[in-house]
């Protein structure tokens, strides 16, 4: 069966460094999101450094990229796939940035709607990683500096319960759900800890 591995949580506890390792480990196709090399690859940019957006027009813009994925990347393809995030993400921070629940639920609800569809017959393992405090990195994009980190953390614990709880799904009904808590965890520890799950 095709699988699709994804790797969540907030922003610099290692994700991308994992993926970056795992996506040859693996020999998955490495999809980070929102993409910066899809037909609309420039939205990139203004989601992640341009502060002045409001919460659902953001992650209405996240979304669209998100979709073109799904169609153009992942849709009608036989390989594996790994990404480096995905939509749970725009829950997280729609939240912690005050999105009213309506546009949160809308905004899940068309996520919900393709994934769904994309993904009805794949192995989908979505993995939480976890930390109390962030590595310790100087680069932050515009918009990271405009929200808490801490926050964006428990947030991320608690849309991982409710996903657990079966509250909501992110791609389908039977894609299975892990929280590897990374602190004091070597960076090779995390990628054999990883492979574990993801075999």
């Amino acid at each position: 069966m095709r699988k699709l591995f994804v790797l969540e949580g907030p922003d610099a506890i290692g994700k991308t460094t994992q993926a970056r390792i795992l996506k040859d480990l693996l020999k998955a196709d490495f999809i980070v999101q929102p993409s910066e090399d899809n037909i609309v690859g420039f939205l990139r940019k203004i989601v992640k450094e341009d502060p002045s957006i409001e919460a659902f027009p953001r992650q209405l813009l996240h979304t669209v990229s998100h979709v073109v994925d799904a169609f153009t990347k992942m849709a009608g393809k036989d390989t594996d796939i790994l990404m480096d995030r995905c939509h749970a993400s725009s829950w997280v921070y729609g939240e912690v940035s005050q999105m009213k629940n309506k546009d949160l639920l809308m905004v899940h609800k068309i996520h919900e709607h393709v994934y769904s569809e994309v993904f009805k017959n794949v192995d989908v393992r979505v993995i939480f990683l976890d930390r109390r405090e962030r590595y310790n990195e100087t680069h932050m994009d515009e918009f990271e500096r405009t929200v808490n980190w801490s926050e964006i953390a428990i947030k991320y614990r608690q849309i991982y319960k409710k996903a657990e709880g079966k509250e909501l799904f992110f791609f389908n009904r039977e894609e299975k759900l892990y929280k590897l808590d990374v602190a004091d965890m070597s960076k090779d520890a995390i990628t054999q800890s990883l492979l574990q799950l993801l075999q």
